[in-house]
């Protein structure tokens, strides 16, 4: 198969898959609303669900990595199908009562577990020598998010919300059949274990202590995701309280994805300027002052500004993580520093959907918000300091090895 060929289907199962995410991400919220539920109801739905959704990636990944006969696109097929099945019968039968909020429970369970094993694909591509890009891969993912909220928003603007099932459903479809396009990985690269090393079999709570600085990072970074995430599942409802549409609702969301693809293709240029510990402190501080500028809006374009922001916040906060475990842990140590950033997305996400979920519930907008203030600038504070103690054990570090 030519590279043109290889990189097109990878670059469509990314496409695929992000059209119903997005969906799900952003109209949920309005969908299960007009149906009854409350925000509480949709916050605990995505906070379980992405919770849930991250143990089952970690054991599918343990799966596929052990099998040699359940291949990463069985696992990403079996995903898929689940999802449709538990969709069915909200959409072609009209189900009510708690048949719902499952049906949503195992959308976001799947949509969150089955993202590591996508990635997975490209990434065995890439290891076996074929000439595909990740990073320009995974950014088509984002595009396609972007794209589908601007056009979804305007599409529930001329029709009812009511339709979200639908398009969920016809979306995740449209990926399952993507999959069949998509060669079978290379033997010997069927996950990322190739690319890893080893662990050594010690507890995570030993990685902990051996390397303190990571306990005030995972702290501070997981209040200012919990942050982040009663904003971005909740934007919809958001916008709405400043007399904003659905279409308004894509347009910020669009915003926001411009400036993440932009920044995460600039990535590299901004490392050989700025240390990942000052991209990672950029990102803390930039955390607040979105959620800051998003609690003094009265009207849309206030919003528009604030998602200006996304820039600096999530792609400085994953990237800079990453590459600095992999430069300051010891080599036996690697996994568990790059599960960091996977702590951080898990335990983020319940805790901001449900907390956005009961703030919205049981007060209003504005208090949410300044609640979303006051969780960031703590969560910005503690994890300044674990960047300051990080800085010193590297100099300390680098001052032992030079006296070797």
């Amino acid at each position: 198969m030519g590279r043109r060929s290889l990189f097109f289907r990878n670059a469509l199962l990314q496409f695929s898959f992000f059209i119903s995410f997005c969906v799900l991400t952003v109209f949920t919220v309005l969908y299960l609303q007009s149906v009854g539920f409350s925000t509480l109801d949709t916050g605990i739905i995505f906070g379980l669900g992405n919770l849930c959704g991250a143990l089952l990636q970690l054991v599918t990944g343990q799966l596929a990595d052990a099998s040699k006969v359940i291949s990463l696109r069985m696992v990403i097929f079996g995903h898929a199908l689940l999802a449709l099945v538990f969709m069915i019968p909200v959409v072609f039968f009209q189900a009510t009562g708690f048949i719902i909020p499952v049906a949503f429970f195992v959308f976001v369970l799947i949509s969150q577990a089955i993202q590591g094993p996508i990635n997975s694909v490209s990434v065995a591509f890439e290891q076996a020598g074929y000439p595909i890009s990740f990073s320009v891969i995974r950014g088509i993912g984002s595009a396609s998010y972007g794209l589908t909220s601007l056009a979804a928003g305007f599409y529930f603007e001329s029709r009812p919300i009511t339709d979200v099932p639908l398009v969920l459903f016809c979306g995740m479809l449209l990926f399952m059949l993507c999959i069949f396009l998509v060669p079978p990985v290379p033997a010997g690269a069927n996950t990322l274990r190739d690319a890893r090393v080893e662990p050594t079999g010690q507890p995570t709570k030993h990685f902990y202590r051996k390397y303190p600085f990571f306990v005030p990072l995972l702290i501070g970074f997981t209040l200012l995701f919990a942050g982040y995430m009663i904003i971005n599942n909740f934007l919809a409802l958001l916008v709405e309280n400043v007399g904003g549409s659905s279409g308004q609702v894509g347009v910020a969301v669009s915003c926001a994805i411009v400036m993440e693809t932009t920044s995460l293709m600039l990535y590299g240029r901004f490392r050989r300027m700025l240390s990942d510990r000052a991209l990672m402190a950029i990102a803390a501080c930039f955390f607040t002052i979105k959620a800051f500028i998003l609690s003094q809006a009265a009207d849309v374009g206030l919003v528009y500004v604030s998602q200006f922001f996304q820039f600096a916040t999530f792609p400085f906060l994953t990237g800079g993580i990453s590459y600095f475990s992999a430069d300051v842990v010891e080599v036996q140590d690697l996994v568990k520093g790059q599960n960091v950033v996977t702590i951080i997305m898990a335990l983020g996400g319940a805790i901001g959907s449900t907390s956005g979920g009961f703030l919205l519930n049981y007060t209003n907008a504005a208090t949410a918000l300044m609640v979303t203030v006051a969780i960031s600038l703590v969560g910005t504070l503690i994890a300044l300091y674990g960047i300051w103690s990080a800085g010193k054990a590297v100099t300390k570090k680098n001052t032992a090895e030079k006296a070797l």
